[in-house]
């Protein structure tokens, strides 16, 4: 892939997940930022004025951002006790998974994201 723009859903767009979305943007010829998705609505604020995403790329959900923009990839950037279930789903979904440390939060919860 190293040969391509990966298109990146970014899950966790405030605090670290700032820092996260501009050391990508600031790599458009390997990222593209085509989503963002946070519980907290106002942290979308700055992540738009970072990506120059408007608010139709902005979701509540990995669902709805999963379903609503291209991926080629998720980036999980939540604190580590959310990780498992967006690695989860963004695997079940076909997309290579890009997170910040810790992977996991425990050994089962590794297991289950590696065999999936």
């Amino acid at each position: 892939m190293a040969d391509r723009i990966l298109n990146v859903i970014q899950v966790g767009v405030g605090g670290r997940g700032r820092q996260h979305l501009c050391a990508q943007v600031a790599l458009p010829e390997r990222f593209r930022i085509t989503g963002l998705v946070d519980v907290a609505p106002a942290a979308f604020q700055e992540a738009r004025a970072i990506t120059g995403l408007t608010g139709s790329a902005c979701f509540p959900s990995l669902a709805a951002a999963l379903a609503g923009v291209p991926c080629d990839a998720v980036s999980v950037i939540t604190p580590g006790h959310l990780h498992t279930p967006y690695l989860e789903e963004a695997l079940a979904a076909g997309k290579h998974v890009i997170v910040e440390k810790p992977f996991t939060c425990d050994l089962a919860e590794a297991e289950r994201v590696v065999a999936a």
